[in-house]
């Protein structure tokens, strides 16, 4: 895509609003927003509603995302006033990452061309500790040092950095039995048979060349899916030195498939993708294929290789990074629970029949002791201030893990949250559940180290681990509480 004078730029972290600022270059006006995850875009000259508007059709119509947005508190963006927000104001979601598109003069009221716009959600707690649970959660290390990060990587650097490791693990789960495999029907012809011998395809070259055709099958990579595969490392791989680091088995792999096809030009249609079957052994794979055919699509999401295409979307969602996180630190009191390892219902019918799956965050490591049974939720909002950006109480959000409480007769419940180590207020907050089902409900937020940008990565690492610990070690004090239920 090319980006023309008068493009918009919109930066902003998750959750947070969009300060405009302006920048000039040789050819073109750029108008560069900041701002934090789920929070308020404010508003100069520039973005105005009409594009704001725009923009936000153009994802709702075009799904441009790859989110799945089910409920409206999944939107992108939200309108001021819109059906789920109270706000007056325009305001992001949860989500991090990048998009660029071009909007047609015609959706934007009073537009005379279309424009370009590249919209930017930076994480509200900053890149060091996104990079901090991306490497906890999948285990492995990013970063070492970061003392020149602010100035000499760019968001967009740690960026793809963040998105070869997700691959890359990605790729780790899904090689349990190797590369995908298929049986092929292959001819030979020569004075050896080689399986079974076709009669008919034999006779002339029998009499002319003393040949016979024989049929035999055998197994290959499946080429869809080792194309797929393959051009997204060849996009996210370095030119000299490949990717480093890879554990065993996923470097023979990847040696496997540059044997095959690093002398192609490698070209996968739509129509390719879309009729991919996987056997059931190798069902594993799907999520990477998958996630290989958006960085083929959008050329790893690489702002300077998308220019001139027509756009690119790639977006994080934050609450599900934070709770797989939170399941990592608290993993030795709690287990976390998943699509693939729950299957609980809530209610039963007449005929006793059991529906409506229900998949709490987490269920208490000793869920035989009544004492120390509990339920945790894990939250990625503001639960400090009395309403959130939206204008909703937060208190609502209590519900859900009461219900839980409910349904699992546990008299325990607990809410794990994002904390600023500079918000004032009680580390651990009780409150008691009436009625004759009596519990405790706790909510415990994590403290994130603020102004971190001159930090270097490890004296950061230093920081969260002791925050981490103390974390640990309130959550075990209510595991352990008798009182107050």
């Amino acid at each position: 895509m090319v980006i023309k004078k008068y493009d918009r730029e919109y930066v902003a972290e998750d959750c947070g609003e969009i300060q405009p600022q302006y920048t000039t270059r040789a050819n073109k006006r750029t108008d560069s927003v900041k701002t934090e995850d789920c929070g308020e875009i404010k508003q100069s000259t520039t973005p105005n509603d009409s594009i704001l508007t725009a923009l936000k059709q153009y994802i709702d119509n075009n799904k441009v995302t790859g989110l799945e947005m089910k409920e409206p508190e999944d939107a992108l963006i939200f309108a001021p006033y819109s059906s789920f927000q109270k706000s007056p104001k325009w305001t992001v979601g949860r989500y991090i990452g990048e998009m660029v598109v071009n909007l047609p003069k015609e959706n934007i009221k009073n537009a005379r061309k279309d424009q370009t716009i590249r919209l930017s959600i930076h994480p509200r707690f900053g890149t060091k500790f996104l990079i901090h649970m991306i490497e906890e959660i999948y285990s492995f290390r990013i970063l070492q040092s970061t003392k020149r990060q602010d100035k000499g990587n760019t968001w967009n650097n740690i960026y793809q950095l963040i998105l070869r490791q997700l691959w890359v693990a990605k790729f780790a789960k899904a090689d349990k039995y190797g590369l995908p495999r298929k049986t092929v029907k292959r001819i030979h012809q020569g004075m050896q048979i080689h399986g079974h011998l076709n009669v008919r395809k034999s006779l002339v070259p029998f009499f002319t060349k003393k040949h016979v055709v024989s049929e035999y099958r055998e197994k290959e990579v499946d080429d869809v899916i080792g194309r797929i595969v393959y051009k997204a490392y060849d996009i996210l791989a370095d030119k000299e030195t490949g990717l480093t680091g890879l554990p065993p088995q996923v470097q023979e792999s990847i040696n496997d498939l540059y044997t095959r096809y690093h002398k192609q030009q490698i070209k996968v249609s739509d129509h390719e993708y879309l009729n991919i079957r996987y056997k059931s052994i190798y069902l594993s794979w799907k999520p990477l294929v998958d996630f290989s055919w958006q960085i083929i699509k959008h050329k790893g999401f690489n702002p300077e290789k998308n220019i001139e295409g027509n756009g690119y979307a790639m977006f994080f969602d934050m609450a599900e990074i934070w709770e797989a996180y939170i399941g990592k630190v608290l993993e030795t009191d709690f287990f976390h629970c998943t699509q693939q390892n729950s299957n609980i219902k809530l209610f039963k019918n007449e005929q006793e029949k059991e529906f409506q799956r229900i998949i709490p965050d987490y269920i208490s490591s000793d869920w035989t002791n009544e004492k120390a049974k509990a339920i945790g939720d894990a939250k990625y909002m503001d639960l400090v201030s009395k309403t959130n950006l939206l204008g909703e109480q937060t208190y609502s959000v209590y519900y859900k893990t009461i219900m839980y409480m409910y349904r699992f007769n546990a008299k325990k419940g607990f809410i794990f949250y994002p904390k600023k180590t500079s918000d004032t207020g009680n580390a651990i907050k009780t409150f008691t559940i009436g009625g004759e089902n009596k519990g405790a409900l706790y909510m415990i937020g994590l403290n994130i180290p603020q102004n971190n940008g001159d930090m270097d990565y490890k004296d950061f690492q230093n920081k969260i681990k002791e925050k981490e610990e103390l974390f640990r070690s309130q959550v075990k004090q209510c595991l352990l509480n008798v009182h107050g239920m």
